[in-house]
């Protein structure tokens, strides 16, 4: 990347920005973005920005308009570290009483994390996602059974989500992407939900949609001027 002139939070960027739009907004999804089908270039006419090209289309996903906004409810309260929210959507989507671990599996994260309010999930350096990445292969050997049962009820879709949230995670740690995919993350889903509530909703749920959006770019704005001055 740097031989092309390119910088590694901007490619960070233009893949999450990518796919976010099609799992959250469009509801058509390339679910194979490993390293080998997701290429950069530089831009024609703006050598200094890349160019995101996606290879082998042969594993897409629809997502009907339920749920999109059910699975964009469910990150929502996530990056809010709402367990209500949490259990409700997790609930819509077949996790039943095991959203807890549907929610760690989602995120690769515990769920201390995911419950605590200072993102602790959000971002990690190479060093201590090594660490944690052991931590959470040990959880896993124990909750195999449990992890096992919970993706037998899960629809199919959502198994290609989860295969396309670990390539995605891969490659963004591979590039030191710290807070960009959760920040894209963050704002796509909320605006997923916003597209829904105007489409379908009320124009009180709109606006409640548009409320939950100015918490979550606070709350990450914060996070991000944090990160920076750390």
């Amino acid at each position: 990347l740097e031989k092309l002139g390119l910088k590694r939070m901007d490619v960070a960027k233009v893949l999450s920005e990518a796919f976010c739009q099609q799992i959250f907004l469009d509801g058509f999804v390339h679910c194979d973005p490993h390293p080998g089908n997701v290429h950069v270039r530089p831009l024609k006419d703006n050598t200094s920005k890349p160019q995101l090209i996606l290879l082998d289309h042969g594993l897409y996903r629809r997502l009907d308009d339920q749920f999109r906004v059910n699975y964009c409810n469910l990150w929502k309260s996530i990056l809010l570290s709402d367990p209500i929210g949490i259990e409700k959507y997790s609930t819509s989507l077949n996790a039943g009483e095991s959203f807890r671990l549907f929610a760690a599996v989602l995120t690769a994260s515990t769920w201390d994390q995911i419950s605590s309010t200072s993102f602790q999930h959000a971002s990690r350096d190479k060093n201590s996602f090594r660490e944690h990445r052991a931590m959470l292969q040990g959880h896993a050997q124990r909750l195999l059974v449990d992890i096992s049962q919970l993706l037998e009820r899960l629809p199919r879709h959502l198994l290609f989500l989860f295969k396309t949230n670990d390539c995605l995670r891969s490659i963004d740690y591979a590039l030191g992407a710290g807070l960009t995919s959760c920040v894209t993350t963050a704002l796509y889903a909320v605006r997923g939900v916003i597209n829904f509530e105007k489409k379908h909703g009320t124009w009180w749920s709109w606006c409640l949609a548009y409320i939950q959006y100015a918490k979550i770019w606070i709350k990450v704005s914060l996070l991000q001027f944090y990160a920076h001055f750390a």
